[in-house]
């Protein structure tokens, strides 16, 4: 009866960030071409390479080549593919730099990723894709009006009006939305959307917190467009 063979380990397993760092390296007109060809390498215990390829867009943060090769000496690894392609080095960080947005693309814009991506990933290390939010800043300008409706009423008027967005910051006792509008800087320019300030409640007044101090003038003739019925 004939031997069963042993199924191959998977060489997928040595690629972990957990090896030496060999050396990162990327092609020098990356950033005015927006093209970055990577090469990733760590050193086995044996002094053999492992080493990961990344051809990434930069502008739209998407890869559209990589593979990876588990195994190959120093030597062979300078002479195929690092000769004559006159790369710079670059730091780990910088590598994991641009890799978080080919993963951030990929994870909340669905942008797809070639095949071995996240088996090259491995090599580099863990990488933090996630952004931090960061807490909308205003400005010491405030504008106040009284409210000639019900608290509740006027609330109920803010949530319909497409421009007030709750803050993750509001509470029960303390409802506050932000107020983002669409606006542009330069004739020519395109439109973008931009947290102009901030509403907030007390009892009998509705209070803006404006985020930039030209914008103040801009918010006093809007919100009467907008709430003109519940504030005076």
């Amino acid at each position: 009866m004939a031997k069963k063979r042993k199924s191959k380990k998977n060489n997928n397993k040595l690629l972990n960030s957990n090896l030496q760092f060999h050396g990162a390296w990327i092609n020098p007109d990356w950033q005015s071409s927006g093209n970055a060809s990577i090469l990733f390498a760590r050193k086995l215990p044996s002094g053999l390479l492992s080493f990961v390829h990344f051809g990434i867009l930069v502008s739209v943060s998407k890869c559209d080549d990589s593979f990876l090769v588990s195994r190959i000496t120093e030597e062979k690894f300078r002479n195929e593919f690092l000769a004559d392609r006159k790369l710079l080095k670059i730091d780990e960080s910088a590598v994991k730099d641009i890799l978080r947005g080919v993963v951030r693309a990929n994870k909340e814009d669905g942008y797809e990723v070639p095949k071995e991506f996240y088996n090259a990933v491995k090599l580099v290390g863990n990488i933090d894709w996630k952004v931090e939010k960061k807490k909308e800043e205003f400005t010491g300008s405030v504008l106040r009006y009284a409210m000639v409706k019900d608290r509740d009423d006027v609330e109920v008027e803010v949530r319909q009006t497409s421009v007030f967005r709750e803050s993750d910051e509001s509470t029960d006792g303390a409802r506050e939305f932000l107020w983002i509008e669409a606006r542009k800087k330069g004739v020519f320019a395109k439109k973008k959307l931009k947290t102009v300030g901030r509403v907030k409640f007390t009892d009998d007044e509705l209070i803006i917190e404006v985020s930039e101090d030209e914008d103040k003038e801009f918010l006093d003739h809007k919100i009467f467009q907008y709430l003109g019925a519940c504030i005076e």
